[in-house]
């Protein structure tokens, strides 16, 4: 499937990704990963690495998803946008959404965010995420936020 505002992470990508994921406006939401476990990640058939893009193929910054197969769930395990408040992040967490909701192996989307931010639970809500309860799931320190699909 082609995506509009998705591409593959290429090895030549990751210094973009490790800046961004490193720049203290981001890093404090952001668990950090060595650049040989972003590496790793391009090749695991578990994980997306997604450079998120403009439509004339501008870097705005990076999604990663992890399939949870017993769950049925896809993780977005991160994503970072150069530019806040543009409706990046917005346009690739819908484009994930969609290419989700068209899959027979996933039911949920869920995602967590470090240390209850209020901000940042607001904006997934008006995305279709849900606080969830999930103990299966629990991870201490974070909220789960889930979206059917």
């Amino acid at each position: 499937m082609k995506y509009k505002y998705l591409r593959p992470t290429r090895e030549s990508d990751i210094d973009y990704v490790l800046n961004l994921e490193q720049n203290p406006e981001n890093a404090e939401h952001v668990d950090q990963w060595s650049r040989s476990h972003h590496i790793s990640s391009l090749s695991n058939p578990d994980f997306g690495h997604h450079i998120i893009k403009s439509e004339s193929g501008e870097r705005l910054g990076y999604l990663i998803t992890r399939e949870l197969a017993p769950s049925r769930c896809l993780k977005i395990q991160r994503i970072v946008v150069e530019s806040k408040g543009r409706g990046t992040g917005s346009a690739a967490l819908r484009e994930i959404a969609n290419v989700a909701s068209n899959r027979s192996d996933i039911v949920h989307l869920i995602l967590y965010v470090r240390g209850g931010d209020i901000g940042l639970i607001k904006f997934y809500r008006t995305l279709g995420f849900d606080i969830s309860n999930d103990e299966q799931l629990d991870r201490p320190g974070y909220t789960l936020l889930t979206m059917d699909v």
